[in-house]
């Protein structure tokens, strides 16, 4: 994760518009398609010949969001009636594809796009409330040391869920990792400031 970060910052840096144009969208299609034709759909691991499947699926998750965002920093808007309507469409797809078997995976992870650029580029009360919610503001701050930080402490409590009550290992981990990626993220940014202060 933290290499397929900064293979798209450089990738950003030194060509911004080909990687927004061309290199992300193949990327997300050739990605996609992949994991869907597998076995295994989404959750796919290992190897395909030399490439790492998680760190493929790390470039296309993070080269998606790239490609959202350029989207809303773009001044794309949605009217209210639209925003919404995709996003009651979305939260149902959802729904179904999480806790039914009426939706594949692809439906799902597409509604999952469509209801995030719907949220951010829509103009409608539903939007407009999140925009506005500290909770939504403190994770899309932390989303992603907590996406860093998530997995070290899977591999902890996934011996500890063995013995414990899974919803209370759950509320155990969630919190844990919480206050660590506070820790983590306060000593990243202290020490980086440091070293970009020097540099100026």
């Amino acid at each position: 994760m933290m290499v397929s970060g900064l293979l798209i910052y450089s990738f950003l840096s030194v060509r911004e518009q080909e990687f927004l144009k061309i290199a992300a969208p193949l990327l997300a299609i050739g990605t996609y398609t992949f994991l869907m034709g597998s076995d295994s759909g989404i959750e796919t691991w290992g190897y395909m010949g030399p490439v790492s499947v998680p760190l493929l699926r790390g470039l296309n998750d993070m080269s998606v969001g790239v490609l959202l965002c350029a989207l809303v920093m773009d001044h794309v808007k949605l009217s209210e009636f639209v925003s919404l309507l995709l996003e009651i469409v979305s939260v149902i797809l959802i729904f179904l594809g999480l806790f039914t078997d009426f939706s594949g995976e692809m439906v799902t992870v597409t509604a999952f796009l469509v209801l995030i650029l719907s949220l951010t580029a829509g103009e409608n009360p539903v939007s407009r409330a999140l925009s506005e919610n500290r909770v939504i503001a403190f994770v899309s701050n932390y989303s992603y040391t907590l996406y860093l930080n998530h997995g070290i402490l899977v591999k902890i409590f996934q011996v500890v869920g063995k013995k414990v009550h899974i919803p209370c290992v759950i509320g155990v981990y969630l919190v844990l990792l919480i206050i660590y990626s506070l820790i983590t993220k306060k000593i990243v940014d202290t020490i980086c400031g440091i070293l970009f202060r020097e540099k100026a």
